[in-house]
């Protein structure tokens, strides 16, 4: 929203800074540049409160009498002027004005008799009106002095007026000013005074007729009648540093009559600290290997402040610390510290420091003003293999029944490597040298299964040694034990040894009497083996032959 008046002249353009901040604190910035159009509000100005115009009587015609010039500090269209003579205390029809190099020049067409003149004196009003609608004006005065002729009609010489010539040019007092101001200077502020001097005695062509005018930047205007310059708006050394103006003064000559003077005027823009440091190529994307040693290079990060001298020397800072980088204050180079990266860190806290570096930088001004965001170095570690694989389920005893046919799965192996890619894809066998294969180990899925039918009466129990290895350069590996336990069925005979007992006794034993103690086994085991005897029948043997 507007607050205040704008005047066209004094700025005629405005640059604003807007700052769009959230409720976390991060910050945007933009510009708006606003352009002031100009309306009609400057009448125009001479550059003369009066002009003072001389000839002689009779003398035929004077094409330029008097100069004069206006100027107007609105923009074009407006600014444009045209003169007229709009009132004349006598002989106003022997007066006419025309513009020549933008000046008003008055010029007379016919003879004055000076005898009809009161005084010697003609009094006209000139106009300035310039092109705006409605259009502006201002009127200035002018004194046309008619001399008598110098001579009389016998050629002797009669006491006259003598009108000065114009043969000194105006001169500054150096021929190059140096200047320097802040680069926050307001516009309209006053940079510096230029005075010339010129020796001609008149007032139309001395030290009173003196006209001043710049060129080289429209930054910077000159008032014409003191030759002070000024600024026109805001200044930024960041834009331009310098400036270099060339200011010319000339008298009331006019055409090749009239004298110039000039000098140069060199403008230096002081520094002050009204630039925040911004990041150059933020964010950052790095890569980084795991368990890299210290002290090792990451990445150098860089900021910009177009400021000078301590404004523009910056400080970098790793804000919240982390303690796995250390930073460079003043060169924003980041190297790591003792604390060992570790991809597979499992606390979540140190993964993130690990992984993501908070950059904060302030310049040195004072105050100092700090970046409006911090940078951030996203760290993409990559995997060194440097995890050995890890069971998760050995050692462990697995129980199989007995008799179970070959191609039957007992058990599965499982076992991580917390590495990523080759160096984390694990694969399984059985330790070489093994006594008996009775199981294979399936080399991708780690899972065992029998290879020949299982007899707890030949093997009762298997000590397998199981190697998990992973595909890594050198490769890295673990090894553990699975125990599998046969399970007895009965499928065992009971077996007497030996197979026929002849036992001979006396007629006369009493009852209860041992007569034989048999052995009988069974090789299965538990209930399995516990064994009844029972007398399933008798016989007596045939009579002895006769």
């Amino acid at each position: 929203m507007l607050i205040a008046r704008l005047d066209y002249e004094l700025i005629q353009r405005f640059t604003l800074t807007v700052i769009a901040r959230d409720g976390g604190g991060e910050e945007t910035t933009g510009r708006v540049r606003i352009n002031v159009l100009d309306v009609n509000d400057n009448v125009p100005t001479f550059q003369k409160d009066t002009y003072v115009g001389a000839l002689r009587e009779n003398e035929p015609s004077v094409t330029q009498l008097v100069r004069l010039r206006a100027t107007d500090e609105d923009s074009p269209p407006n600014n444009k002027i045209t003169y007229s003579i709009v009132n004349a205390s006598a002989f106003g029809s022997y007066f006419d004005i025309s513009v020549y190099e933008g000046y008003g020049v008055i010029s007379v067409s016919r003879p004055l008799d000076y005898e009809q003149i009161p005084n010697g004196l003609i009094y006209l009003t000139v106009m300035a009106k310039d092109a705006g609608n409605p259009p502006l004006n201002s009127t200035v005065p002018v004194t046309i002095e008619v001399f008598v002729s110098t001579r009389g009609c016998t050629g002797l010489a009669l006491p006259g007026y003598r009108v000065d010539e114009n043969d000194n040019p105006p001169t500054f007092s150096k021929p190059a000013y140096f200047v320097s101001v802040v680069e926050n200077i307001m516009a309209g502020a006053t940079v510096l005074f230029l005075n010339a001097t010129d020796l001609d005695r008149s007032r139309e062509y001395g030290q009173e007729s003196i006209i001043y005018s710049l060129e080289g930047s429209s930054r910077f205007r000159i008032n014409a009648r003191s030759g002070e310059i000024t600024t026109t708006s805001l200044l930024d050394r960041e834009t331009k540093s310098e400036y270099i103006l060339i200011v010319r003064a000339v008298d009331g000559g006019v055409g090749h009559n009239q004298k110039t003077g000039i000098a140069t005027v060199n403008i230096t823009l002081l520094d002050i600290n009204d630039n925040h440091p911004s990041w150059k190529d933020a964010p950052y994307y790095i890569n980084l290997v795991e368990m890299t040693p210290p002290d090792s290079d990451v990445t150098t990060v860089v900021a910009i402040d177009p400021d000078l001298g301590e404004n523009g020397t910056l400080v970098y800072s790793i804000q919240p610390p982390n303690k796995f980088y250390r930073l460079n204050s003043s060169t924003g180079k980041i190297r790591t510290t003792h604390v060992m990266l570790d991809r597979e860190n499992p606390d979540p806290h140190e993964a993130e420091l690990m992984r993501r570096i908070i950059v904060s930088v302030t310049d040195c001004g004072t105050p100092p003003l700090r970046a409006t965001s911090s940078a951030t170095v996203f760290v993409n570690l990559l995997d060194l293999n440097d995890n050995d694989p890890t069971f998760q389920n050995l050692p462990f005893v697995a129980e199989v029944l007995e008799g179970t046919p070959a191609g039957v799965s007992v058990y599965q192996v499982v076992a991580i490597d917390l590495d990523e890619g080759l160096n984390g894809l694990v694969s399984y066998r059985m330790h070489v040298g093994m006594p008996r294969m009775d199981f294979l180990i399936n080399s991708s899925s780690g899972m065992v299964v029998t290879t020949a039918e299982l007899d707890r009466e030949r093997i009762a129990e298997y000590q397998l040694r199981v190697v998990a290895s992973d595909a890594g350069t050198p490769t890295k590996s673990s090894t553990s034990t699975l125990t599998i336990r046969v399970l007895d069925v009965n499928d065992e005979t009971p077996t007497f040894f030996p197979a026929t007992y002849n036992v001979s006794v006396s007629e006369d034993v009493p009852r209860e009497f041992r007569v034989v103690w048999l052995n009988c086994t069974d090789n299965d085991v538990g209930l399995n083996a516990e064994l009844s005897y029972f007398i399933t029948g008798a016989a007596l043997p045939p009579p002895p032959p006769r």
